[in-house]
């Protein structure tokens, strides 16, 4: 493998950042963070002070291909 093709793989793997939701459960604030895979996890506070635990949603989903309206006649 080249130097040029192992720098690229590199890149790309240290510019996956995931987005973590947090929610404050006194006064329903909500925040987003992101944060690398391999840093350490800090729950933040928010404006009033209280401490945030994390929320999870659903990822976005998107159907290719035939067979998925019932419009299709596949």
């Amino acid at each position: 493998m080249s130097l040029l093709i192992i720098e690229n793989l590199l890149i790309k793997e240290t510019t996956k950042i995931p987005i973590y939701e947090y929610t404050c459960m006194e006064c329903d604030e909500d925040t987003e963070i992101t944060r690398g895979f391999n840093d350490q996890e800090e729950v933040p506070s928010c404006t009033n002070g209280h401490k945030m635990v994390r929320s999870y949603t659903a990822p976005g989903i998107q159907f290719k291909g035939s067979g998925f309206y019932k419009t299709d006649n596949g």
